[in-house]
């Protein structure tokens, strides 16, 4: 039964039975994480950021521009919810607006092309090196986008229409230049060097802007020309210009910039911030002529300034949003660079907080981590486990990761980082059916210390010895066998044995520990990085036999993608058949059926993961190196799932997910001490009869999602509801709740 018939049914018990349908927090809220210091994060499980492009967008019609990230690194479309409060500015994730955007690929920008006050689409297009745009639709009770130019906006150029050259590493730049109502377009030539320029002749052409008609009128805007080999840029230096030596194209070499368009020093003259790839800075070129016939005649490399300026590895991108909703733009850069191995990860989105006005900005560095710091992110490669490390009946939470950044170095003029692995334990400090984590250590056990790449680990008593064991393997192969020989506290772990050399079949080891044959033993299951598994089962001294290098003969490798698939897998049973939860290199989450009568037979996949889990979505947009752990972690006899990526956050499916929508009706549980009407709602509730204690009250939607908070009134609050969509919302105040049906 899927998610959406469930709600249908559940609406029509709402309607028929409304005084025995009660939702409990633990099926609204997904679980609370802190750091050492008690700070919730707020967007803890937004499944996190490294290299984004930010734009303002009112999600929810509340008046208030929220903020709608694209992570290239696994192209997600990340919606936040943006409240004014008496503590500054709230941030709520919510994944439920992502089904309202299109596929994204590579980058993105929101501008309203045809001035109908709603913000468009402009994005790569994928397999043309163009620009794909799609027009916003959006009505006021429901966000969407329709497509206007496919397969790429063209450019009349040289006496016929051709593709305007956008390639996935090349974020162009998109501006009204001549201020005549309709959007320009600025790019790099083809071959590099020069910027072209495409004015848009809508306008002119049929007195609107509601057309994407372009020509090319300026094969060198900017009067200038960047070096084929580095970031140097050649002022007064066009082709046919002789100012300066010829620029030498035998070694071409310019694949990928960045624009950022905007006047920088309030002389009513688009200024340039260009950025490059392997180079962390943007250089500021400033413009002493018309926006449409610029000519720029200096660059400055150290923008905003020499103390604070931009040095983001790699390629800066720059976004410009109101930070605090002061009015006033703001910056946030970002790495560009597709390449998954130079990105400065859990540091980097640099916020710079206008302390000047839009006419004359003046930027100060807020944050190296904006929205990062709200969120779990371990750097690159996130791997979540789940284990009760502390013994106390609670289901803790590990995070591996492929790596956080290090440092960065050139070699041969090519950009090269480092990066090392370590575990982060975040303890659970809730309890059974609400489950809170605290972090405990960033670096468990001093596993950095070993100066690895991917590390990933698993625990149990594996050798029956009433002492954990752990697992660990890594990107060179490493798969060994340790035992903790200090505390729980402070662990100290020492080599019992090596499982498997590193090899080239056993590379980016993953290990899972699971009783597979059902003996009573724990059998290891190991994902590789060619996308398949490999089967040791526990022979009776306690050691691992390699059983299988083909368990299921699962292979996750996409070779449209790569030659490699970087398995992962967490196993749970259901209605007496097991299943393999797998991730992979790609990013989808699959489901297998498991022959536990033969592990070296072709597995049936599932169809639909919410077979399984009967509150997931249809499709889980995970991100790229998606990895998964799956556990019954709330005691509510339903497996959670949490799946990591690349990017190093979390995402938590699970009871959270429920919300209003999957949970099943209750009907022995009290009725709600304070009341809420009219129900139906039009435009406004009133609370009454709520304690003389209560402080505050919260909303949720039909998917669990937090969407409005407030505080309490004495003796009666009254509630705006307009800003609501049609549908069942649950007030909650302290542990009780209310559902209401909104019109």
């Amino acid at each position: 039964m899927n998610y959406r018939y469930k709600f249908l049914l559940f609406l029509l018990s709402f309607l028929l039975f409304p005084t025995y349908i009660y939702i409990y927090a633990q099926d609204i809220q997904h679980p609370k994480v802190s750091k050492k210091a008690d700070d919730v994060l707020p967007l803890a499980w937004i499944g996190g950021l490294n290299s984004c492009q930010i734009f303002e967008l009112d999600l929810n019609n509340d008046n208030t521009q929220d903020l709608i990230v694209f992570d290239r690194h696994g192209n997600r479309i990340l919606p936040v919810l943006r409240f004014k409060s008496d503590d500054g500015i709230l941030y709520q994730y919510h994944p439920e607006y992502i089904e309202c955007f299109p596929q994204i690929y590579s980058w993105l920008q929101l501008h309203d092309y045809n001035n109908d006050g709603k913000k468009d689409i402009f994005t790569y297009s994928k397999g043309w090196a163009g620009i794909k745009v799609y027009k916003n639709t959006s009505t006021e009770n429901k966000l969407s986008f329709e497509i206007a130019k496919t397969p790429y906006i063209s450019s009349l150029q040289g006496g016929g229409q051709i593709n305007i050259l956008v390639t996935d590493v090349d974020y162009p730049g998109i501006i009204d230049l001549d201020q005549d109502g309709d959007l320009d377009i600025l790019t790099f030539w083809g071959l590099g060097s020069f910027v072209e320029l495409h004015k848009n002749l809508s306008v002119e052409t049929y007195g609107h802007a509601d057309s994407l008609t372009f020509e090319k009128i300026n094969h060198c805007w900017g009067n200038f020309a960047e070096s084929d080999e580095s970031n140097d840029l050649y002022l007064d230096s066009c082709i046919n210009y002789n100012t300066h030596p010829p620029i030498n194209r035998s070694d071409y070499r310019h694949t990928g910039s960045t624009f950022f368009l905007k006047d920088l020093n309030d002389d009513n003259k688009i200024d340039l911030l260009l950025g490059d790839v392997d180079y962390s800075s943007l250089v500021y070129l400033e413009n002493r002529n018309t926006s449409i016939d610029a000519n720029m005649v200096k660059q400055t490399r150290n923008f905003p300034s020499e103390n604070e300026c931009i040095n983001l590895y790699s390629m800066p991108c720059v976004s410009e949003i109101d930070i605090d909703l002061d009015g006033i733009l703001d910056l946030v850069v970002s790495p560009f660079d597709p390449s998954l191995h130079v990105s400065q990860n859990k540091y980097s989105l640099w916020a710079y907080r206008n302390i000047g006005t839009n006419e004359k900005p003046n930027y100060k560095l807020y944050s190296k981590s904006f929205l990062q710091n709200l969120s779990i992110d371990v750097g690159s490669g996130s791997k979540p486990v789940i284990y009760d490390w502390n013994n106390d009946g609670l289901k803790d939470l590990f995070i591996c990761n492929w790596g956080i950044y290090n440092k960065s170095w050139y070699y041969y003029l090519t950009l090269k980082s480092s990066y090392i692995s370590r575990v982060l334990y975040y303890q659970n400090i809730g309890t059974p059916d609400n489950p809170v984590f605290k972090m405990v250590s960033d670096d468990f056990a001093k596993l950095s210390q070993l100066n690895e790449k991917g590390i990933t680990i698993c625990f149990a008593d594996v050798n029956k010895d009433e002492k954990t064991e752990m697992i660990l393997g890594s990107e060179s192969g490493k798969l060994t066998l340790y035992q903790n020989t200090a505390t729980i506290e402070e662990p100290k772990f020492s080599t019992l044995y090596e499982i498997a050399a590193p090899s080239e079949t056993n590379k980016h080891t993953k290990p899972y520990l699971y009783d597979i044959d059902m003996d009573n033993d724990l059998d290891l299951l190991l994902g590789r990085a060619d996308g398949q598994f490999s089967l040791y089962t526990n022979t009776t001294d306690n050691n691992f036999k390699l059983s299988t290098q083909s368990f299921g003969q699962i292979n996750l490798t996409d070779l449209q993608q790569s030659y490699t698939g970087n398995s992962d897998i967490s196993i749970i049973e259901k209605d007496g058949q097991q299943y393999a939860i797998c991730g992979c290199e790609k990013g989808r989450i699959r489901a297998f059926r498991i022959n536990t009568n033969d592990f070296e037979s072709k597995f049936v996949e599932v169809d639909k993961l919410s077979s399984i889990f009967s509150y997931l979505p249809d499709t889980i947009k995970a991100g790229v190196y998606s990895t998964v752990s799956a556990a019954d972690i709330d005691n509510d006899l339903f497996p959670e799932l949490i799946i990591g990526n690349w990017s190093g956050g979390l995402q938590w499916f699970g009871s959270a997910n429920k919300g209003i929508a999957y949970d099943e009706i209750q009907e022995t549980k009290p009725q709600p001490k304070f009341k809420v009407y009219p129900n139906p709602a039009k435009d406004h509730i009133t609370i009454t009869s709520y304690p003389s204690k209560a402080k505050s009250y919260t909303i949720y939607n039909s998917l669990g999602i937090q969407i409005k908070t407030g505080h309490l009134q004495p003796n009666s609050t009254t509630i705006n509801t307009t800003s609501l969509q049609t549908g069942l919302y649950a007030v909650r105040i302290n542990n009780q709740t209310h559902i209401i049906y909104v019109l």
